[in-house]
């Protein structure tokens, strides 16, 4: 199953929700798991999940457009487009929260 994303509130009711079609693009394939490259992004956990809060975006945001510019495929980039923009809302709304959704 693919990662899925949201941006969520203190008592984990959904705002937005990302679920990317597997058939166009699945986030786990371009995620920088384990890369120290991204110090935060590379503990979103495949298979759990990752909770990111509004103080972190600053930092998640840096690391996601450094990510982003390197994806050529459009559905990738999208998606990414998608997520900044939900990061961006966590950023600006408090006590809410971004959360990656692994399998």
């Amino acid at each position: 199953m693919p990662i899925k994303v949201a941006l969520q509130t203190i008592d984990n009711k959904k705002l937005e929700q990302i679920v990317p079609n597997a058939l166009e693009t699945v986030i786990n394939d371009w995620l920088p798991f384990g890369d120290p490259a991204y110090p935060m992004l590379q503990y979103i956990d495949e298979y759990g999940d990752t909770v990111f809060n509004g103080l972190q975006m600053r930092e998640f945001l840096e690391e996601w457009g450094r990510l982003t510019q390197t994806l050529t495929n459009l559905d990738q980039r999208r998606i990414a487009l998608d997520i900044r923009q939900l990061a961006e809302k966590c950023q600006r709304k408090p006590q809410t929260y971004l959360r990656f959704i692994g399998d």
